[in-house]
């Protein structure tokens, strides 16, 4: 039978997690603003490369960017703002959507100088 950890505990307890979980995502939340700052016109083979579960097809991602480009340029918006539209996307429609799978994703596209400067800024995080 499991044991009762007393309220007082319990309750610290769940807002060391919680806090724990903001700061992962304010840290993923910086890692997307980086990316898309940085990205430039390669967030179109990035969307497509992004792993999804579920799955979107090769015609989805395409319909996908190209609504938010025609949107988004219409208004006047530059690269950084479409990637990053497609990357809160991504992060809407995956349950894949995370540091990792970003960090592998870039990787695998050999965007050395990002990953670099991805790995700065989750050292500066974890200081």
């Amino acid at each position: 039978m499991h044991q009762r950890l007393p309220d007082s505990r319990s309750s610290l307890f769940l807002k060391k997690l919680s806090f724990t979980f903001m700061i992962f995502a304010a840290d993923f939340h910086g890692v997307l603003r980086l990316v898309a700052n940085d990205i430039g016109q390669d967030f179109w083979w990035l969307y497509h490369e992004l792993p999804f579960e579920p799955i979107r097809d090769h015609f989805t991602r395409n319909r996908d960017v190209e609504a938010l480009e025609l949107s988004l340029v219409s208004l006047g918006k530059s690269c950084k703002e479409i990637a990053m539209k497609c990357l809160e996307r991504w992060k809407h429609f995956s349950h894949l959507a995370n540091t990792d799978s970003l960090i592998h994703t870039l990787k695998n596209m050999r965007k050395i100088t990002l990953l670099t400067k991805i790995k700065r800024f989750l050292a500066k995080s974890y200081e």
